[in-house]
């Protein structure tokens, strides 16, 4: 454990067992708390793809959407988009609470519109699974659905719309890529 490669063998202890499809959860936990950001990384990466067999896998996720380095986020963010669940979006959602950069953008927009079926229609049908507002306006500006467009005019006359999107909000609203509530 003194060894300086220690936590690098071990990751590659894990890829191998990645590599003949056995899960190893115990040796995966450790490596989520590794002290090197890549480390976390990249054992975050392979909780995609052993997320069916890890009965705990939201909760290995929950730590690294609200890592301090963007890269695990990110990784976090990949994989929460194959989990279509409400934990799911509000985990990924949560992203937005720690600082952002272009890539980690990216990613919760692609996150966003993959699990566009969970959140989407409890949204239109008045319910918010994302409690944050600013959380709530990336994701409606993230779908391609024109429906969005009553959820956001509510949010627009409601004052609630953050002022750092608003701008965003009002051009979606208006360019006609979304559908209007009747008497707008």
């Amino acid at each position: 454990a003194s060894d300086p490669q220690y936590d690098n063998r071990r990751l590659e202890a894990l890829w191998v067992y990645q590599a003949l499809d056995t899960v190893e959860p115990a040796l995966l936990a450790a490596l989520l708390e590794s002290s090197q950001p890549q480390i976390r990384t990249a054992a975050t990466r392979v909780i995609s793809h052993w997320q069916s067999r890890l009965p705990n896998a939201e909760e290995l996720l929950a730590a690294r959407a609200a890592d301090e380095h963007p890269r695990a986020r990110l990784e976090a963010l990949r994989c929460l988009g194959q989990m279509p669940n409400n934990r799911s979006v509000e985990l990924a959602a949560s992203v937005l609470s720690r600082p952002m950069d272009r890539f980690l953008d990216y990613g919760l927009w692609l996150t966003a519109r993959e699990l566009e079926p969970v959140w989407l229609p409890q949204v239109l049908d008045g319910k918010h699974p994302i409690a944050d507002v600013d959380q709530l306006v990336f994701f409606l500006l993230a779908s391609v659905d024109r429906r969005v467009g009553e959820p956001l005019v509510n949010l627009v006359r409601s004052g609630e719309v953050p002022q750092s999107r608003e701008e965003e909000v009002l051009k979606r609203i208006t360019d006609s890529q979304v559908t209007l509530p009747e008497g707008f």
